[in-house]
């Protein structure tokens, strides 16, 4: 009988068996170079050690001068969450934000450690600061001349100047996120001012539109108005 001679089926060839053996023949040819230049391995090393040493020490000193606002940042922002009680909250976070303003009074952080400082200001009722702090930012064009206007206008309505707080609160309705905010606060101000026809007219009209904003005395008032006419 015959014997049957059954050969495999040649292996195709591809390209990642093409790199395998790419890296196979460098790597032996790293071991036989490490073998035969011990020295030059050894010098090799040690400037590689050095660069990377190098290298740690700038970006630590970048991370330190560069990096260094940021931290100090983030460490003031934090600074509004210590304290046992609100007053001492807000008493320790302007004190963090005076001491980060003094050390960085320029960019964009700056501008929002202005603002935790009228917060800050406004939380201790010290409003003629406040006051003065979120008007430098009411006509800025960055995002912080809105909630700048929010506050401004709370400050008049916790003083009791109404008609001021009336006139800022206007302003903030062009925002279509704080419309029904706004409108709510004015309300409340015509209604202190004893101008309740006004303050029912923007009442109904929140009522309409469901907003959340709306609180249990507004709805029953809004509500029974509602059914009056």
């Amino acid at each position: 009988m015959d014997i049957l001679i059954i050969m495999p089926k040649p292996k195709r060839i591809t390209r990642k068996d093409l790199r395998k053996n790419e890296v196979v023949e460098l790597l032996q040819k790293s071991v036989v170079f490490v073998k035969k230049n011990p020295e030059k391995l050894k010098i090799g090393a040690g400037i590689f050690a050095g660069l990377f040493f190098l290298i740690c020490l700038i970006s630590f000193f970048i991370n330190r001068v560069v990096g260094g606002k940021d931290n100090a940042f983030f460490q003031t922002f934090n600074s509004f969450h210590l304290g046992q009680t609100s007053e001492e909250k807000w008493k320790g976070g302007k004190v963090a934000v005076e001491g980060f303003l003094a050390k960085y009074n320029k960019g964009d952080l700056a501008k929002v450690a202005s603002y935790y400082k009228g917060l800050a200001e406004r939380g201790l009722k010290d409003y003629p600061s406040a006051e003065k702090t979120f008007s430098s930012r009411k006509d800025s064009d960055d995002w912080l001349s809105t909630p700048s206007l929010v506050n401004l206008a709370n400050i008049y309505e916790e003083k009791a100047d109404y008609q001021k707080a009336i006139d800022i609160y206007k302003k903030v309705t062009k925002d279509q996120f704080l419309y029904e905010y706004a409108s709510l606060r004015i309300a409340k101000c015509y209604k202190a001012l004893g101008k309740k026809s006004q303050a029912e007219t923007i009442y109904r009209e929140l009522a309409k539109i469901g907003s959340e904003w709306l609180q249990a005395e507004d709805i029953d008032t809004t509500h029974t108005n509602l059914h009056s006419k």
